[in-house]
């Protein structure tokens, strides 16, 4: 008689396509089963959405997915993946965590499919920063058709400090058409007073939000909503719609010194606000 716990065993390795995770498996759906508390996840994902809705490609996005926060862009032709780590990384976890995801998603990659892969986390090592930096900075050189000489000079240097990190070459090519750290996660780790208030303050900026107050009661009412829902896949539409119907809660409660404000998602009241903070 056949084993059956064998039997499912070898169902699910058959299943199992090389450079296609399964979104089924312990690694991707491990964060749905976690505490109560609203997690570093969740406050990170509330505040990707204020920014993704200044982008004119952004459609959708779902937490716990693939990674801690997938995002679609483009018609849900490309993603961004976001892999959100509570800890200080050392150079050897930020070798595991790029290699796993670029043999992981090898088919995704090789199609064209995946945009960004970014690694966010409260603080990287030394030889980890010192990468980040150059990486950064590299991305933000101009190069000119003339320019060889200059753009090979600058890869040997960022090879050097990838060497570092023990990355491999294919390592190395993969974060640099890739890879995007974010050190980001300091105000938002700890305290959830402290990542109401970041959300808060970003929400207004990014939204064109007229008062604080109103700010604060939408943050309150999104990161409610993430946590209640970890799963949830959400598009532009949802969040505006979701956003709006907060608005009008708070727009109908007890009266307030400040009047009633108004929130306009239109995507001309969305790019004046960015035009705005960047003057």
């Amino acid at each position: 008689m056949s084993d059956p716990s064998a039997t499912v065993f070898m169902m699910e390795k058959n299943a199992l396509q090389p450079g296609s995770p399964s979104l089924l498996d312990p690694r991707a759906t491990g964060g749905i089963h976690a505490g109560e508390g609203l997690s570093v996840q969740e406050r990170y994902t509330a505040l990707q959405i204020a920014a993704c809705l200044q982008d004119p490609e952004f459609e959708r996005f779902q937490p716990e997915r693939n990674e801690d926060v997938d995002v679609w862009y483009a018609g849900e032709k490309l993603r961004d993946h976001h892999q959100v780590k509570d800890e200080n990384l050392a150079k050897g976890a930020v070798r595991t965590l790029i290699r796993e995801f670029r043999e992981r998603n090898a088919d995704l990659i090789k199609r064209g499919v995946i945009r960004h892969y970014v690694l966010a986390c409260p603080h990287l090592s030394d030889d980890g920063r010192g990468f980040s930096d150059k990486l950064r900075i590299q991305r933000q050189r101009h190069f000119g058709p003339e320019d060889d000489g200059e753009r090979e000079a600058s890869a040997a240097t960022l090879q050097v400090r990838a060497a570092k990190l023990d990355l491999d070459h294919d390592d190395f090519e993969f974060v640099i058409e890739h890879v995007i750290f974010e050190e980001n996660l300091v105000g938002i780790a700890r305290e959830e007073s402290n990542a109401r208030a970041v959300l808060a303050v970003r929400l207004r900026e990014h939204l064109g939000i007229a008062s604080f107050s109103q700010a604060e009661h939408i943050a309150d009412a999104l990161l409610s909503r993430l946590h209640g829902d970890r799963i949830r896949s959400w598009s532009r539409s949802d969040l505006q719609e979701f956003f709006r119907a907060e608005c009008e809660k708070f727009r109908t409660g007890p009266p307030r010194p400040g009047g009633d404000p108004h929130l306009d998602l239109s995507p001309d009241a969305q790019a004046h606000a960015g035009a705005s903070r960047r003057r």
